[in-house]
């Protein structure tokens, strides 16, 4: 399916509009010895935190602080012959929020692949967020849409040839540039823009203490840490105390002392961290 995506000659102009990054293999090591929570769990927090998902998730981070998007990350699986037809939506982002627009988006890959005469399940099986795995990490702190599909190439009413199952790769990419470059994607892609602004808000504040609380060579560390700090500054505040390490801040004529940023994480993400 990769490999139809990078040998179309057509993707030469979706680069125009675009940029693919691919992850063919998320954790060869790990998939060679049967390491199935270096995939499953090891984005979720330093405790199961593995050197492919340290690396990955750093590959990222500086991707994103040089200023590139990062606006949509789709998770391929495979399922067992009689699980689903050619592809499923197996996640889409819950039904609050930006939801509705994840589901247009949605809409649009799997019209695309029914033209191109793939098998579709036109609904997502569940709604909500893949926490411990890499798109989910992206999600909570780069604001990405994250959707995962099941990809299925031995469905038992129609096998898919070698050619057929490289072009659904093309057919998904092709859907997706299409759709973000409509208007119906604008709130999507401005929902992108506000998460990512919220977090460059919050590295500009503790730029000046960051090197003293913050591990930032170690990306699950790094963010984690500067989520909490704005909880810890106000805690500081309301007891009439700041300490040693927060003082920086108040010496910057940049920084408003009341301008405290307000966490964005939805609330769901309390119960999981």
């Amino acid at each position: 399916m990769i490999l139809g995506l990078l040998l179309k000659p057509e993707l030469k102009a979706l680069t125009q509009e675009a940029t693919f990054l691919i992850v063919p293999m998320l954790d060869p090591d790990g998939a060679v010895h049967g390491i199935h929570k270096n995939i499953t769990k090891s984005f979720r927090n330093n405790k199961y935190s593995s050197p492919e998902s340290i690396a990955w998730t750093g590959w990222f981070r500086d991707w994103v602080n040089k200023g590139n998007r990062l606006d949509v990350v789709i998770n391929l699986h495979n399922v067992e012959s009689r699980e689903s037809p050619h592809i499923a939506c197996a996640l889409a982002e819950p039904k609050s929020g930006r939801g509705a627009q994840c589901i247009l988006l949605n809409k649009a890959i799997i019209e695309s692949l029914k033209e191109d005469q793939y098998r579709v399940e036109r609904h997502p099986w569940m709604r909500g967020y893949a926490i411990d795995r890499m798109g989910g990490w992206l999600h909570r702190y780069f604001g990405n849409v994250q959707l995962v599909y099941e990809l299925n190439s031995q469905d038992r009413k129609r096998h898919l040839s070698l050619y057929q199952l490289r072009a659904m790769g093309f057919s998904m990419a092709k859907a997706i540039v299409k759709h973000l470059n409509s208007p119906e994607a604008e709130p999507l892609l401005a929902s992108v823009d506000a998460r990512r602004a919220k977090r460059q808000l919050l590295w500009d504040r503790y730029e000046k203490v960051r090197a003293r609380t913050i591990d930032c060579k170690n990306p699950f560390g790094a963010e984690a840490s500067l989520e909490t700090l704005p909880s810890v500054e106000r805690l500081y505040k309301k007891k009439g105390h700041i300490p040693g390490w927060l003082r920086p801040i108040y010496e910057s004529a940049d920084v408003r002392q009341d301008n405290i940023p307000e966490t964005w994480l939805p609330e769901w993400w309390e119960d999981n961290i």
